[in-house]
């Protein structure tokens, strides 16, 4: 774990993981990736640049005042939408050249973090639904 400071306001994000952070949350985002993001997905880079980053974004942000609520498995709520739809987000984003860069580095390092709390779940769900081995019932 790390934290990032941006440029321009001294304010710092907590980054979980730094290594293939991008990369593992493309999984939910698969086909969307290799449509808009196709030198990403074919390079296999570990992380998105600036620009592939605000194109992602600026994907969430064309989706939230649309009916459509997700992009592939990404599901945005109502309170999403009404947040990237919001004046604030708006001055946020003219006042900071990096804020949408951060944002979405963000979203897709909690969709790659969630990713991984599923895999841990199902992996605790399947070995608590194992039937046991019966032990040995020799006494020494």
């Amino acid at each position: 774990m790390y934290s990032r400071t941006s440029d321009d306001h001294n304010r710092k994000f907590q980054v979980v993981h730094s290594t293939d952070k991008h990369k593992n949350a493309i999984l939910s985002l698969l086909s969307w990736m290799r449509q808009n993001l196709r030198k990403f997905v074919d390079s296999r880079r570990e992380m998105l640049s600036g620009r592939e980053r605000s194109i992602f974004f600026n994907a969430l942000l064309n989706v939230a005042p649309s009916d459509i609520n997700s992009i592939e498995m990404l599901q945005l709520s109502h309170t999403v939408k009404t947040k990237l739809c919001s004046e604030e987000l708006t001055v946020h984003m003219q006042n900071d050249p990096t804020y949408t860069r951060n944002i979405a580095d963000l979203i897709l390092i909690a969709i790659s973090k969630k990713q991984q709390q599923v895999k841990a779940i199902a992996a605790n769900s399947i070995s608590s639904t194992r039937t046991p081995k019966p032990s040995s019932s020799i006494d020494h």
